[in-house]
């Protein structure tokens, strides 16, 4: 909505903030207000916020209404002190009158200075009514019809005078030789009036009313000739300006060519996202991710809030990637020094990078699957060396090793010379030699059906150090057990005679044996179904020292329990010993005692078939603190549930901007869930989730939390200067962190 260029000019020369204030106005829609606001950006323009169902009319009429108590509050911030609001042009009388047609057009400059109407004609003939700033409609309705025939009047010897002075044409000469610009006359149907406008290609771009003549034209054009000259000259000064200092970089949402960047980007809609993201994609170009609803308003707002952030990052993007073409150019180069052959193993579970020197002399290079040619090239050219000594050590160990071979061979062969005996086992399936030692301390040496004796006993000469590493482990593990089982044999009737009694239980898909202890004292010992007996024997004996002191741990604490039992009993009555009541569920397949709460407090207590009452009373009363504080918990929650609704979701949304401006800070998004782990929490984003719980909560605990939540977007932690913060704006926090702890049960 833009002001008449003749207005535009009167008012800037009254105040010139008055055109940036009142001259156009943008219009930004949200679906979270419910009321209608005014304010500026930073170059000036006024922006009115209102709900995204409100018509063009309201907003109008709320612009009208509103901006003079707001403009007067705008010049008393920034110290002037002239207030004038001018309205647009129009030819009917104010008030919504528009079945009166007025003979002229006029505008209203309201002031709070002045203390009469008055009417001055202006030199494109609009007719200018100033009035005090408290003026009502109906006075100055009243004034025009008074002063119509005068004001038309006037009107006519205005025009006349200035035919009069106005140069005569030459013959064949029309308007637009006498004045300094071109123009293109464009008429529509639906406008009032005439007015101008400067394009890139340097025209004056002229719009008039379908009725207008072309001598109404050309005298709007000669007797507003210098305004509109001084229009384009300001215009061209503004375009050259920009281009000089934006040069080739992409304009800002919306297409505003005034609000420049120095990067390119496009904007990506998605309907699933719920805030703005910048990424860099692979072209260089960055990808403004945002919400399918998200307006041009909103995207020039994340830019230009994020601008500084996001160059940082396109600029430590591009110095990463220019590093990563020189170090890739780099091993391209110091791949042909490489004094060997390698090939590369991936693998998607491995994590870290592994050279192994195979026995042809080529490095195996096991990777993960994510990384390059040039990373791998990397690798190796930084562990060269490394590779070189393994090389060379593998070198002089096989000349080592043929050199034994030759001595064996000279001294009478090599199988004589090996200090054990070997028997070979062909296999026609198989490709290659292996060597086992069986547990009886012989050697087999399995081969394929066609290898030579030759190649028999070079494999074996090469593995002679592993063998007899091997049988000396083995020589010793049976010395082990032939010594345990001559001690077992000693402890055997030990172990017939323990102090308690065990029952085996088989299963097939135990691994291990195991030994559990039951409520009636009694041992169960679960084993897997291929386990001996000695094995079960000897584990239990081992186990024994434990198996007693957990038995009499056992009896002593059932014995203590009975003891408070009888002695709660003795003080209170047996039917006051606990403050609850319990149901007694028996189930023949039950192992173990249990306690269940049922919803509305009811205690289930479910006992195998054999259970005496005396000895679930004995486990009831153990745990009755566990019980009672279940009980407890319950009986809060279901009080909280019980609650009536305080606060709706709009109303913490609401609260929680509200206590974030007076803190200074803005989160990026606010969110009400349904949890079961946390009152309210911020994180690293600047997201702040509520629980729904606190709408049923008083406002100062739900301010509190608000208040904690808000603190940590400046402290991510609970440090003292942390507290020092929540304290400044909660004098009460401890006593509402408090009732939170008592009450936490509503969330669990």
């Amino acid at each position: 909505m833009k002001m008449h260029a003749d207005e535009a000019e009167a008012v800037q020369e009254k105040g010139g903030v008055i055109k940036q204030l009142f001259g156009e106005y943008t219009i930004v829609r949200s679906n979270e207000r419910k009321t209608m606001s005014m304010g500026t950006l930073p170059d000036g323009t006024m922006t009115v916020q209102v709900p995204t169902d409100a018509a063009n009319a309201e907003i109008q009429e709320f612009v009208l209404d509103t901006r003079l108590e707001w403009m007067e509050k705008y010049f008393q911030e920034k110290g002037a002190h002239k207030v004038e609001e001018r309205t647009y042009k129009k030819r009917y009388l104010p008030g919504g009158d528009t079945g009166r047609r007025l003979p002229f057009e006029y505008v209203i400059v309201r002031s709070s200075k002045r203390k009469s109407i008055t009417a001055i004609l202006n030199q494109d003939g609009t007719v200018e009514i100033r009035v005090p700033a408290a003026s009502t409609n109906s006075e100055i309705r009243d004034f025009l019809l008074a002063n119509k025939e005068s004001i038309a009047e006037d009107i006519r010897k205005k025009k006349a005078r200035r035919r009069s002075e106005m140069p005569e044409a030459a013959p064949g000469e029309d308007a637009g030789l006498r004045l300094p610009f071109e123009y293109v006359t464009v008429r529509e149907r639906n406008r009032e009036k005439i007015s101008v406008s400067w394009q890139s290609s340097g025209a004056v771009k002229v719009r008039a009313p379908e009725t207008a003549s072309d001598s109404d034209i050309e005298d709007f054009l000669l007797s507003n000739k210098k305004r509109i000259e001084r229009y384009i000259n300001r215009q061209k000064v503004k375009k050259n300006k920009k281009k000089k200092s934006t040069g080739r970089t992409g304009a800002s949402a919306g297409g505003d060519i005034r609000r420049r960047l120095p990067f390119e980007y496009v904007v990506v809609r998605n309907s699933r996202r719920k805030k703005m993201d910048a990424i860099l994609n692979p072209d260089g170009i960055m990808e403004i991710r945002v919400p399918e609803a998200a307006t041009d308003f909103e995207i020039w707002t994340f830019l230009s809030n994020n601008k500084k952030n996001i160059e940082d990052y396109i600029g430590k993007h591009k110095a990463a990637e220019q590093k990563r073409r020189e170090e890739a150019a780099t091993m391209a180069k110091t791949n042909k020094r490489l004094p060997f052959e390698y090939v590369v193993v991936r693998n998607s579970r491995r994590k870290y990078m592994f050279a192994k020197l195979l026995p042809d002399g080529m490095v195996e290079v096991r990777a993960p699957e994510s990384v390059t040619d040039a990373d791998v090239k990397k690798f190796l050219f930084e562990h060269l060396e490394q590779i070189k000594n393994i090389a060379n050590e593998k070198k002089a160990a096989d000349q080592r090793e043929q050199a034994a071979k030759a001595e064996a061979i000279a001294k009478g062969g090599i199988r004589k010379n090996l200090p054990f005996k070997y028997v070979t086992v062909r296999n026609g399936s198989r490709s290659d030699m292996a060597v086992f030692v069986k547990p009886d301390d012989s050697v087999e040496v399995r081969v394929p059906v066609t290898a030579t004796r030759a190649e028999i006993e070079d494999f074996v000469f090469r593995h002679r150090k592993w063998v007899e590493y091997t049988l000396r482990k083995q020589k010793a593990i049976n010395l082990k057990k032939q010594t345990d089982r001559a001690r077992t044999a000693s402890q055997k009737d030990a172990r017939r005679s323990l102090p308690f009694e065990y029952k085996v239980v088989r299963n097939d898909r135990r691994k291990n044996i195991g030994i559990f202890l039951q409520q009636d004292d009694s041992v169960e010992v679960r084993v897997p179904t291929q386990a001996t007996r000695a094995e079960i024997e000897d584990f239990v004996f081992e186990q024994r020292s434990w198996v007693e002191d957990n038995l009499r741990k056992q009896k002593a604490r059932r014995l203590k329990i009975r003891a408070d039992r009888a002695r709660a009993t003795r003080q209170e009555g047996a039917h006051k010993s606990l403050p609850f009541e319990y149901e007694t569920i028996r189930n023949d397949r039950r192992k173990t005692t249990a306690v269940v709460i049922q919803p509305h407090g009811i205690v289930e207590v479910r006992a195998p078939m054999g259970e005496t009452d005396e000895d679930i009373a004995d486990f009831v009363f153990s745990r009755r603190k566990w019980i009672e504080d279940r009980l407890r918990k319950q009986k809060v929650k279901e009080t909280v549930e019980r609650l009536p609704v305080r606060w709706t979701y709009d109303d913490l949304i609401e609260r929680t901007k509200a206590i974030a401006k007076k803190m200074g800070f803005s989160p990026s998004d606010i969110v009400i869930k349904t949890v079961n782990s946390y009152w309210g929490r911020c994180d690293s984003s600047g997201t702040i989730s509520l629980n729904e719980a606190l709408t049923k909560m008083p406002g100062p605990v739900v301010d509190y939390v608000i208040i904690h939540e808000i603190s940590h977007l400046k402290y991510m932690n609970h440090s003292t200067k942390f507290w020092v913060m929540v304290a400044k704006y909660c004098k009460d926090y401890l006593k509402h962190r408090r009732w939170l702890k008592e009450n936490m049960y509503a969330v669990d």
